[in-house]
């Protein structure tokens, strides 16, 4: 009998070091990060160029080999609009390295058009990261930077904003203009299966004409389309992107530096709206470096792997191979553990 209560006391010891191990690898949540829905934003970087550089010559440049429309971010929001940026904590500082595997692809498909001689690649997707991707901890597939981004480019590759534009018949042309319901009518049939979405343009200050500048998806947890109500992308109809980024990477405003404000994202209008072709974004002959702008080559999309992920959703990270790296993909839940134990009366 003692030895029997000795093996049975050993057993708990055993049980209680493994729902602490399971415990430690468990998803975390931190309430203050709940949110609602994701917002996934593309952007079309012709036509933000092409009205940008109006304001300032050449501060806005297309990478060659960028895709037709590349990727703004992908926001956690919450339905009754309350502010949700820049979730800061230690363990979300941001770490260039962790996202070194996919640094070329994101080059590509979220790209920097605002260049400084010494800011880094790394300048845009660090600020997204700081701003939203911090705040996207509470969903695992976007936990840590190289979740939250692989996720974005595999959004960019399932809702190809470019390939649903082309399938209704709306092509980049810079003669042509065309109806708002023509545009929705596209994106909504080929990407969302109707669900609403929203659209911004940017208004050329000589012409006045109005171009197609950003498309916005929202998307449940599950990363499938939902009706985007009134707080995506802000009370108002209009939002303004006031920031560039120092030598350093600090982000600064246009009118800190004595320039004219960067024109403002508004709702676009019910017809004429330009969705011009890359080739005849201004400027395009005075760019002297390799950051020439894109000469409308075809986009591409590749497939990237999704990050290596435990039973429990978590991602993994060294240390987790390290201790995990013999035990099955099934590793149990601390739900499962408790009650396998619990239907033995412990």
């Amino acid at each position: 009998m003692r030895l029997v209560g000795h093996a049975s006391f050993t057993f708990v010891i055993f049980v209680r070091v493994v729902l602490d191990i399971v415990n430690a690898f468990s998803p975390k949540t931190d309430h203050s990060l709940q949110f609602d829905y994701f917002i996934f934003t593309q952007i079309y970087p012709t036509a933000v160029c092409l009205v940008d550089n109006d304001w300032k010559t050449d501060s806005c440049l297309v990478p060659q080999q960028s895709t037709l429309w590349t990727i703004h971010g992908l926001w956690p929001s919450r339905r009754d609009d309350s502010p949700l940026q820049f979730c800061h904590s230690q363990d979300r500082k941001f770490k260039p390295g962790k996202i070194a595997q996919i640094e070329k692809q994101l080059e590509l498909e979220w790209s920097n058009l605002f260049p400084q001689k010494s800011v880094s690649s790394f300048w845009c997707v660090k600020h997204e990261w700081e701003k939203h991707g911090t705040c996207a901890w509470n969903v695992q597939a976007t936990q840590g930077e190289l979740n939250y981004f692989s996720e974005s480019l595999h959004l960019h590759e399932q809702y190809a904003v470019d390939e649903a534009l082309r399938r209704g018949n709306i092509m980049p042309n810079s003669e042509s203009s065309y109806r708002l319901g023509d545009i929705y009518k596209a994106i909504t049939t080929y990407l969302t299966n109707g669900r609403s979405i929203k659209m911004h343009c940017l208004k050329d200050k000589t012409s006045g004409e109005y171009f197609l500048a950003d498309i916005r998806i929202c998307l449940d947890k599950d990363f499938q389309p939902i009706d985007c109500g009134k707080g995506a992308g802000g009370k108002s109809g209009k939002w303004r992107q006031t920031h560039r980024f120092d030598s350093a990477g600090r982000s600064i405003s246009r009118e800190r530096r004595g320039s004219p404000a960067l024109p403002t994202y508004e709702a676009c209008p019910l017809e004429g709206i330009k969705y011009t072709s890359p080739s005849h974004t201004k400027g395009s002959t005075s760019d002297k470096s390799d950051r020439s702008y894109h000469k409308g080559d075809k986009p591409t999309y590749r497939k990237l792997p999704k990050p290596i992920t435990l039973s429990n959703g978590g991602a993994s990270s060294v240390g987790n191979l390290f201790l995990f790296g013999m035990i099955p993909k099934y590793w149990p839940t601390v739900s499962s553990v408790r009650h396998f134990f619990a239907s033995f009366g412990w």
